[in-house]
């Protein structure tokens, strides 16, 4: 980011979009920079970099990945669109990740899956062509969206998120941390039994 207040601006728009879909915030963190350079670099701004970042975490959610699946494929991704260009093993792992990301890129781009594949074959699947198809994208994507259901392994996710933002404030109070880590220590104890009350009552309510 330029300034102070764009890194800031990055900063909520980055919570807001894993918490929206469901995945990482380290890993939604690191697509977002990966991103952020060459996009600049060809002459779009922050909001173009948020919207790439928010059709590619939204495909993953349409697309039924899991929460962890959701995390790796963005590590992919990133890596990806660091090295310019989306293509070879990359590629086929998305694909299989979520389907909706390779739909929502022949829809973006107005072409054939067959083609698109054959194009990422050749090495044309370029930042800015990917970039470009996710923009387009990104309102039907939303729209898909809307109807889903949450699911645990979302709302977990979610927490961790909010874990990570919490220890990030935290840490920037002298003092703080060793008293919240112990607190966090503390609160393992309860995980058994809290897991031992949801058994019994699922299985009372099932029974």
């Amino acid at each position: 980011s330029g300034t102070l207040k764009e890194f800031g601006q990055a900063q909520k728009d980055i919570y807001s979009i894993a918490q929206a879909n469901n995945v990482g915030l380290m890993e939604t963190a690191q697509l977002y920079t990966k991103l952020s350079d060459p996009v600049k670099r060809l002459g779009g701004t922050t909001r173009e970099v948020n919207a790439i970042v928010s059709a590619f975490a939204t495909s993953m959610r349409v697309g039924g990945a899991s929460a962890q699946e959701a995390s790796s494929a963005t590590l992919q991704f990133a890596q990806a669109m660091g090295s310019g260009k989306l293509q070879g093993d990359e590629f086929r792992s998305l694909a299989e990740a979520s389907p909706r990301f390779v739909k929502a890129l022949a829809e973006g781009m107005k072409m054939p899956i067959e083609k698109l594949k054959e194009m990422g074959t050749d090495g044309k699947l370029t930042a800015d062509v990917v970039g470009n198809a996710l923009i387009s994208a990104l309102a039907k994507l939303k729209k898909e969206a809307e109807s889903l259901p949450d699911t645990v392994s979302g709302a977990i996710t979610r927490f961790k998120n909010d874990i990570i933002v919490a220890v990030g404030e935290i840490n920037k109070t002298e003092g703080f941390t060793a008293g919240f880590a112990g607190l966090i220590e503390s609160a393992r104890g309860f995980i058994p039994v809290i897991r031992d009350e949801l058994k019994a009552a699922f299985e009372a309510v099932s029974g």
